[in-house]
């Protein structure tokens, strides 16, 4: 004869009543919504995250690439056409091809429709130069981007070289100025504080607006 134990059938029946009680108040279902609800939180909290660092890459991707086509811009004794060493410009010109790489791809990844504008704007002005740029080396690819033939860069005029990079109003000017631009808009989007003129840092997002006095 087979005897069972009468404690433990107890405890059993005791859990199972107790577990359909929590599943009938609905007390497991607002369990459920609650671990639900904190997971999703915790996802957009690093989707929000992933955008933020991709938005102050390309802050500091559009900040050298201001810093690069402005030293190219120089004029007087300091410009670079002017010492006329070509392996200092065709240096000067490869670091600003790079930062404009840089920044073309950084700002598609971050999907922010105003630094799109921006970056269009400046792709769109160097297609407007891509027969004085293919001249002294540089193309520009099917993605944007460019790319330097460095030897045919050494070789180009330096007239050509100057009329392209030296000064306001040239074309390095011009990507100067949009950099800029793409530089104060990624700075916004993220939220990130900012040194004003008033003596303040300041921010601005879509969503809020503080500024942290000195």
């Amino acid at each position: 004869m087979a005897y069972m134990n009468i404690d433990y059938l107890s405890i059993n029946m005791t859990g199972m009543l107790g577990d359909y009680g929590i599943i009938r108040s609905g007390s497991y279902g607002k369990l459920l919504k609650k671990y639900y609800a904190e997971n999703k939180n915790d996802a957009a909290s690093g989707s929000s995250s992933t955008t933020q660092s991709k938005l102050m890459s390309v802050k500091s991707e559009a900040d050298d690439l201001k810093a690069s086509a402005e030293s190219l811009t120089v004029q007087g004794s300091k410009s670079l056409f002017a010492e006329g060493n070509r392996d200092k410009i065709a240096t000067a010109v490869n670091k600003f091809v790079s930062d404009y790489n840089d920044t073309v791809k950084g700002a598609s990844e971050t999907k922010n429709k105003d630094i799109s504008r921006y970056v269009s704007s400046m792709t769109f002005q160097t297609n407007a130069y891509k027969t004085s740029l293919e001249k002294v080396g540089i193309k520009v690819n099917g993605d944007q981007t460019l790319t330097v033939d460095t030897t045919k860069l050494k070789e180009a005029k330096l007239s050509d070289l100057k009329t392209l990079f030296s000064g306001s109003y040239s074309y390095a000017d011009s990507v100067a100025n949009k950099a800029e631009q793409i530089s104060k808009l990624a700075t916004k989007a993220s939220g990130f504080p900012t040194y004003q003129s008033n003596g303040m840092f300041g921010t601005t997002s879509q969503y809020q607006s503080y500024n942290w006095y000195l």
